[in-house]
């Protein structure tokens, strides 16, 4: 089951990163092009992952994982949906959620006790994203821009992200507590984080099909 699911979490970060590529024609003259490379980011990242895990490098995979991967994709997605607004509070409260988000990293990190994985962190980043997230949708969904949300790519990219983030949040934020203690239900859980976490490169994958790669702002 295991090797199951990280082979298609691999096939489907690989989906989405080779069809962002065969968008980058379309995507390059927009700030979607920063997405493709984002996705190229995360794949060789869960392929160096996967090298750490089979030469045992368990103590490296960790630290890059929770000092690169995990803020460079929460810090990513705060500064894609800042740049898709209009407001000026929304971009600011974007920009502040990078500055809380790091720096409960680094109490975190300078904590008396550090744990395996960092919950604390992520789980500030998860809920700031989530606010990003109902924030925007809010908004444009009541705003002109709604007849175009069939070739707006965001709204794919957000669906993915609220099916990951919102089915995961208690994975993560439990996953040091649910390893020791509940080994079963962290197990069970992980199975079911990844199918999720599936579920949003597919959507990825989805934004760059349906999705037309411009600049679209909408009052946030």
């Amino acid at each position: 089951m295991y090797k199951t699911l990280i082979t298609s979490l691999m096939i489907a970060e690989g989906i989405a990163c080779i069809t962002g590529l065969l968008s980058w024609k379309k995507a390059r003259d927009s700030v979607w092009k920063y997405f493709i490379i984002y996705l190229l980011f995360v794949f060789t990242s869960e392929l160096f992952g996967l090298l750490c895990m089979y030469r045992g490098w368990k103590e490296i995979d960790q630290l890059y994982f929770t000092f690169v991967v995990i803020p460079a994709e929460f810090i990513f997605f705060y500064f894609l949906f800042a740049y898709h607004s209009t407001s000026k509070s929304y971009r600011r409260f974007a920009y502040l959620s990078v500055l809380f988000y790091l720096l409960s990293l680094f109490i975190e990190n300078t904590g008396t006790h550090r744990p395996e994985f960092f919950s604390i962190s992520y789980t500030v980043g998860n809920l700031l994203l989530l606010l990003l997230i109902f924030m925007y949708l809010y908004k444009y969904l009541q705003s002109d821009e709604l007849i175009q949300i069939r070739s707006n790519p965001l709204i794919y990219v957000s669906i993915g992200l609220l099916i990951f983030y919102i089915g995961a949040f208690p994975f993560y934020g439990l996953k040091n507590y649910l390893w020791s203690s509940y080994k079963v239900i962290g197990t069970n859980y992980w199975y079911f984080a990844t199918i999720l976490n599936c579920l949003m490169y597919c959507m990825f994958t989805i934004s760059f099909l349906w999705g037309k790669h411009k600049s679209i702002s909408s009052s946030s």
